[in-house]
């Protein structure tokens, strides 16, 4: 081989080492930051969890039986302690259904089924079903009916 292509092949070979030890650099630059990202989460999720238990703030059980002012304001009750909590929206749902009980929990239990037969998918968020407990519980006219005696009791201390 001639002393020219020698070089080449020497030089390359260099270049091709340079480059290896770079991104042996680059993966263990990635590595420590990676695992610093880790540690922040864990972090944060240990700070999270630490206000979390640092009261007892637990949402109540819904049996089904409540008087309609009674359910919105447990409905305001599992909206408070969400937001207090900071519970993700896909964990909302599954923390509510394990609060119904006796009849409520009849209700949901029904209502998944029926959907199943009726080839809809599953109620997984919390908006979907605040909707259909609202439905279920809260007379259509509740809210009408509310505002009419506020407007009466407005009007007759005037």
């Amino acid at each position: 081989m001639s002393p020219r292509r020698q070089n080449e092949r020497s030089f390359q070979e260099m270049e091709m080492e340079e480059m290896r030890r770079q991104i042996q650099q680059l993966q263990e630059t990635v590595n420590s930051q990676q695992a610093i990202l880790e540690a922040q989460q864990r972090s944060r999720s240990h700070r999270r969890q630490l206000r979390m238990n640092d009261i007892k703030l637990d949402i109540p059980d819904f049996e089904g039986n409540l008087q309609p002012n009674e359910f919105v304001d447990w409905l305001q009750t599992v909206e408070r302690v969400f937001e207090y909590k900071e519970v993700p929206e896909e964990q909302k749902a599954k923390i509510v259904v394990a609060k119904l009980k006796k009849q409520a929990s009849i209700y949901w239990e029904n209502l998944k089924r029926k959907r199943k037969c009726e080839g809809k998918s599953k109620i997984k968020t919390w908006e979907k079903m605040r909707q259909n407990l609202t439905h279920k519980y809260l007379p259509p006219h509740y809210y009408q009916h509310n505002f009419t005696q506020l407007k009466l009791s407005i009007t007759s201390s005037y």
